[in-house]
């Protein structure tokens, strides 16, 4: 199941960036995620690997990352290596008159045959509620570096 939302964030790109690359700020903005630490012992980049515990289905899940885009400040991609269902994540961002344009897309993938059930007869709903949470998402990280004069 794929998914994406887009938003424009008042903000330079370098800082947009650098704030979402931090792994750690993560649990300000993406709905279900806490504690989330980087574990590589290098500095974030291609390859590196960070955990936290997610919300989904009400259960707290332990959720395990690998880096799989870093190309500063454009591209921020992630996949899950372990968790409650494999995904890969993909952030896109361009600069836009002092501006940040920045594109968020997923592609979730089924933890169980229910929910493979799930995504075939649901999949318009269930893409609905995809992108209108990954919306929800990207405007509290705007509302996050746009009233943060130090993000």
């Amino acid at each position: 199941m794929k998914g994406s939302a887009t938003a424009t964030i008042n903000k330079p790109i370098e800082e947009v960036f650098s704030f979402i690359s931090n792994v750690e700020n993560q649990d300000l903005w993406v709905k279900g995620s806490s504690e989330t630490k980087l574990v590589s012992e290098e500095s974030l980049g291609l390859g590196s690997t960070f955990e936290g515990k997610f919300t989904y289905s009400g259960k707290i899940h332990e959720i395990k990352y690998e880096v799989v885009n870093y190309t500063p400040p454009n591209q921020f991609g992630v996949k899950s290596t372990q968790g409650p269902f494999p995904f890969e994540s993909w952030l896109n961002l361009k600069n836009k008159n002092d501006q940040t344009e920045i594109v968020n897309s997923m592609e979730a993938g089924s933890d169980h045959i229910i929910t493979t059930i799930m995504f075939i007869l649901l999949k318009p709903i269930l893409r609905r509620q995809m992108n209108k949470q990954m919306r929800q998402e990207l405007n509290e990280l705007k509302l996050i570096l746009e009233s943060n004069s130090e993000a």
